[in-house]
């Protein structure tokens, strides 16, 4: 009974959030290193490994720039833009997820994914020191990449589309992290969350929820607003009674002195 619980409890707690992301680094990591040494240091290792000829290859390539290779020869400054800019969106994507509601477990998966794909890559930028073109030797220089994916090739041999649209180069695992969190995002946003635009299943349950709390919120805040009127109210009104009180003293006064002075003459 306590084994379930405790399984219960990791499910909802953030816990399993953080254990899952040491889960992905580890893989990222680790295929890296294996990749690197092997192809690296292997004496006879083959350059490649085809499991698809022209289409799934292992091998291994250092990328000094972002996605693709994008930005490899760019200027220094830019590329510490990119390892600071990469720090920077994790750092938020991590409060993101620690704001989250726990119930909200696709958006919180899919944060996990691209923050643990994004670390996993910042992680060799900073070790290569990819802003430093003196560490630009060609080898062991940059983010390692391992999996080289080609399906346009496919698209050529089944339909005749001679096209390069599928031909995403060399990636690793922290750049498919990256891409099917993305593509997890993109589905929390239409339908699997409950802010999506079209919730489904416990998400709408969510939605419900939330669309009452926010009901709930601005009749709490109509009612206080409406106190602060009728204790304002309440307020001029006995200021007005005391002015009033006032204002028949000083009659009462004012008629006992015409009474003493009439008496008087």
């Amino acid at each position: 009974m306590a084994k379930k619980e405790k399984v219960k409890y990791l499910k909802g707690s953030r816990l399993w959030g953080l254990l899952l992301f040491a889960i992905l680094l580890f893989i990222d990591q680790i295929t890296k290193l294996v990749a690197d040494v092997y192809f690296v240091d292997v004496a006879d290792a083959p350059s490649k490994i085809e499991l698809l000829p022209g289409v799934i290859e292992l091998c291994i390539a250092w990328n000094r720039g972002v996605a693709f290779s994008a930005l490899e020869n760019s200027k220094p400054l830019i590329k510490m833009a990119i390892v600071f800019g990469t720090a920077l969106i994790m750092f938020i994507l991590m409060i993101c997820y620690l704001r989250t509601d726990k119930r909200r477990s696709c958006l919180r998966f899919a944060l996990v994914l691209v923050i643990a794909g994004g670390v996993g890559n910042f992680i060799d930028r900073v070790y290569y020191q990819i802003w430093d073109a003196a560490t630009a030797t060609g080898v062991r220089d940059g983010v390692r990449d391992m999996v080289y994916l080609d399906f346009s090739g496919l698209l050529n041999q089944w339909f005749g589309w001679e096209t390069n649209f599928l031909n995403f180069g060399v990636c690793n695992f922290a750049d498919f992290f990256i891409v099917f969190g993305a593509v997890i995002l993109i589905f929390a946003f239409l339908f699997f969350d409950r802010d999506a635009l079209i919730p489904v299943g416990k998400y709408r349950v969510l939605a419900n929820e939330q669309i009452a709390k926010e009901e709930t919120k601005r009749k709490e805040k109509r009612a206080k607003k409406a106190g602060k009127l009728i204790e304002k109210a309440n307020q001029q009104v006995a200021e007005a009674e005391r002015h009033g009180k006032r204002a028949d003293l000083a009659t009462e006064r004012v008629e006992k002195a015409n009474a003493k002075k009439n008496k008087a003459e």
